[in-house]
């Protein structure tokens, strides 16, 4: 527990260090969110589309079909917030040799590699848009406000930060092993896309793939079809384990990562 408070606390400190950044280059953070805002408005075109057509999937109404893609932005927005930033200076950090200083750190490696610097202009956009969708959908589809299903649906969100977290940071690993590993990760972040609408529209083949061997589709699917009373008890049971060891399995790679960078440092 004390960790964990330790760790709290420095989150809190790095989102201080960026407010007091921003707060001095307040053009690069209105640019950003103009742009981000920009992005979104063409991801909303599947949102259009939807309604337009009247397309009904799996017997999910045009409403239900937004709760997904609601949800998909706002787990984009959490990962954008904390991770997505740090991703990417992790594969730069061992490029150009900076990861000695960050290994001399008093505090876990990997949460200072991977959640230091945090971005709040990429998520705003998102988070809103996020919000805004999932609240209408839950109205129109007269979904139950039980505190049961509410928490429900914020712990499968929770878990699915944590499943987008595990599989992201694998590709930027192997930059330990490999000279350049963006296209992978660009491919892998790709995956994620899939989530913007329900797995059921996609063939069974693909389906099983996104939820039993890379569970990309247990990141922003699980939390509407948990909602909607979509998920049996397997699925439930299968939607909590799996994050659990796909976090597992990237904390392992992690530590053999940064063991072979010290070899080769030594």
């Amino acid at each position: 527990m004390k960790e964990f408070t330790k760790h709290l606390r420095l989150m809190g400190l790095f989102t201080k260090r960026y407010i007091m950044s921003q707060m001095e280059y307040r053009t690069s953070f209105f640019t950003i969110l103009i742009v981000e805002s920009l992005i979104l408005f063409s991801k909303l075109l599947y949102t259009v589309v939807v309604y337009n057509t009247d397309m009904i999937v799996d017997g999910l109404k045009p409403e239900a079909i937004t709760m997904f893609t609601g949800t998909f932005f706002i787990i984009s927005a959490v990962y954008g917030a904390l991770f997505m930033f740090n991703f990417t200076n992790l594969q730069n950090s061992v490029y150009d040799g900076s990861l000695d200083i960050a290994i001399t750190k008093p505090i876990s490696l990997q949460f200072y590699l991977t959640v230091s610097t945090i971005d709040l202009a990429v998520p705003i956009p998102n988070f809103i848009a996020g919000v805004i969708m999932v609240s209408n959908a839950w109205k129109t589809l007269q979904l139950s406000t039980e505190p049961f299903i509410i928490a429900g649906y914020v712990f499968y969100i929770i878990l699915g930060v944590v499943m987008l977290y595990s599989i992201l940071l694998l590709p930027p690993l192997l930059s330990f092993w490999f000279v350049k590993s963006e296209g992978i990760s660009q491919i892998v972040s790709g995956l994620s896309n899939f989530n913007m609408m329900p797995m059921a529209i996609y063939p069974k083949a693909l389906k099983f793939f996104g939820t039993f061997i890379i569970p990309i589709f247990i990141v922003s699917n699980f939390p509407p079809l948990f909602v909607l009373g979509r998920l049996n008890i397997g699925t439930q049971i299968w939607g909590i384990v799996a994050p659990i060891l796909f976090f597992g399995g990237a904390r392992i790679v992690f530590k053999k990562a940064i063991r072979k960078y010290s070899s080769i440092a030594n």
